[in-house]
């Protein structure tokens, strides 16, 4: 009875040394999505904030990159307030700034109706799995050049989703390792977006 004991307590024990490296390998690889590690693809960790904790550090006071678009602004999304933003929007900017982000690196913010959508307002390729939902979907784009501590890179012009109050980052831009300075450029939409959000209003 005693060896059984032993043998069960060995068996469980090595399950959960199974399960460590298992989640330890699931932050190492940026997300439960399959997620950013948003080099090559844009894909994000919706779902899993902590995975890209992105450090301001200084490669984020960089000129910034994004500027004025010249498509058109969705009118129907609500612009978002810097200085008094709703209970909901200023939970989706806590939540994308993460206590590392200066908020004046937000370029454009709004609620998009269903993640589907989300292609016609930034450089996705469509095939993501976390935008095949009718959820409604915040969507948060930063100027500049964003590192990003665990992944050991910087990402310029990354966007933030928040979809069922789950944030995640998205590198849309380029990404660079801060380690070998390689440059990744992530894959360019089948269809560019045709719309804008509106800009971060006072």
């Amino acid at each position: 009875m005693v060896r059984g004991i032993v043998e069960s307590r060995r068996i469980i024990a090595g399950l959960a040394l199974l399960g460590l490296l298992g989640a330890l390998l699931w932050a190492a690889s940026e997300g439960p999505l399959g997620g950013p590690r948003t080099s090559p693809t844009p894909t994000p960790t919706v779902g899993a904030s902590s995975t890209a904790t992105p450090t301001v550090g200084a490669s984020v006071t960089a000129t910034p990159t994004a500027g004025p678009t010249s498509l058109p602004v969705d009118q129907a999304i609500a612009p978002v307030s810097r200085s008094s933003p709703n209970p909901e929007a200023a939970e989706v900017i806590r939540l994308c700034l993460n206590e590392t982000i200066p908020i004046e690196r937000i370029e454009r913010m709004g609620l998009v109706p269903s993640a589907r959508d989300l292609p016609r307002y930034v450089p996705l390729t469509g095939r993501e799995p976390w935008i095949k939902t009718d959820e409604p979907a915040w969507v948060v784009q930063f100027r500049g050049e964003i590192p990003m501590l665990l992944s050991g890179e910087v990402w310029t012009d990354p966007i933030c989703l928040v979809i069922g109050g789950e944030p995640g980052y998205v590198g849309t831009g380029p990404v660079r390792n801060l380690t070998t300075g390689a440059l990744h450029t992530p894959e360019p939409p089948a269809s560019p977006p045709d719309r804008a959000l509106p800009t971060l209003a006072p």
